[in-house]
């Protein structure tokens, strides 16, 4: 890795730990935490102090890393992205009021999608779920995102007057209220599609329990020899 790009990256992640968001190592031009040594688990660093002592150990292991910001107050972050990724995304965060006018970090991704930061409220019940009803978009509260200067299939940049630097943590706005709204009759939906396809299709392994209903033998049997062959 070039000193100037470990430099940037450095500053970047020490940034990001003073305002108080978690960060990761990633994998060089990949999307894949770097195991923390000691643990197996996602190596997040929270304290500035320790920013350039990870980040040049996994350096000097691998050659180079990207840079990953942790999401969601259950994982200990008070910022969360909404991800656009196509233009089903975009039309559909534009419709429920995500804009770049608003106080918030806004990031080009490697792949040309953007990313949105907004304030993660404290209290707030959301699932992560990609690409609810079919739309291009996710909203991350529970994971991390790639961030300036990482780099994938192409570079990922905050925008001018849009990045850590520019806006304090203080001064984030809170993600639209229409957004949130959406978000939340979307994972009400989908909990009750699951309940009701469990309902209507009830699973292999419960069907070794119950007599077979009349008329459905065949059927029936083909999924207990499906089940066995699959999992015995």
């Amino acid at each position: 890795m070039a000193p100037v790009r470990l430099a940037q990256l450095i500053a970047t992640a020490e940034s990001l730990t003073s305002s108080g968001v978690p960060v990761l190592p990633i994998k060089p031009r990949a999307k894949l935490p770097f195991p923390n040594p000691d643990t197996g688990s996602w190596w997040v660093v929270d304290d500035p102090d320790h920013v350039a002592t990870v980040f040049q150990q996994v350096v000097a292991t691998l050659g180079d890393c990207n840079l990953a910001m942790v999401c969601g107050r259950d994982k200990g972050s008070p910022v969360l992205v909404v991800d656009i990724d196509g233009p089903s995304g975009l039309a559909k965060a534009q419709e429920l009021g995500v804009t770049s006018a608003a106080s918030c970090w806004v990031q080009r991704t490697g792949r040309g999608g953007w990313h949105i930061v907004y304030f993660a409220d404290a209290g707030l019940e959301l699932r992560r779920r990609v690409k609810p009803q079919g739309v291009d978009l996710d909203l991350v509260v529970d994971g991390y995102v790639l961030v300036d200067p990482s780099l994938t299939e192409g570079p990922y940049r905050w925008q001018p007057g849009h990045g850590p630097p520019d806006i304090l943590l203080a001064d984030m706005d809170s993600p639209p209220a229409a957004l949130l709204e959406w978000w939340q009759v979307s994972q009400t939906k989908t909990v009750l599609t699951i309940e009701d396809d469990l309902q209507k299709t009830p699973s292999a392994y419960s069907l070794l329990k119950k007599p077979i209903p009349h008329g459905q033998r065949n059927d029936t049997l083909t999924r207990i020899a499906g089940w066995l062959r699959l999992y015995h």
